[in-house]
């Protein structure tokens, strides 16, 4: 990303957990990642002006069938146009 001049979009997603549990934690846990994903890419002498949005998606945008699956546990980083 340092040879753009591009913004950036970062987005955290989560496993879905058992509905079971008093208080789900994947909306502060996915908005968590996202924004230390940012911290940490400012730290790498990004410009935080470059950074358009950042967003914690919870366990609402699987990439796989299973919800629970560990691979939707991810970050996102998406140059704009």
């Amino acid at each position: 990303i340092g040879h753009v001049r591009n913004g950036v979009a970062i987005a955290g997603h989560v496993r879905s957990y058992p509905e079971t549990l008093v208080t789900s934690p994947v909306w502060a846990l996915s908005d968590a990642r996202a924004h230390t994903l940012r911290n940490l890419l400012e730290r790498a002498d990004l410009d935080p002006r470059r950074v358009q949005r950042v967003s914690g998606h919870a366990d609402r945008k699987n990439r796989h069938g299973n919800p629970m699956d560990p691979r939707n546990n991810r970050i996102e980083l998406i140059l704009l146009r």
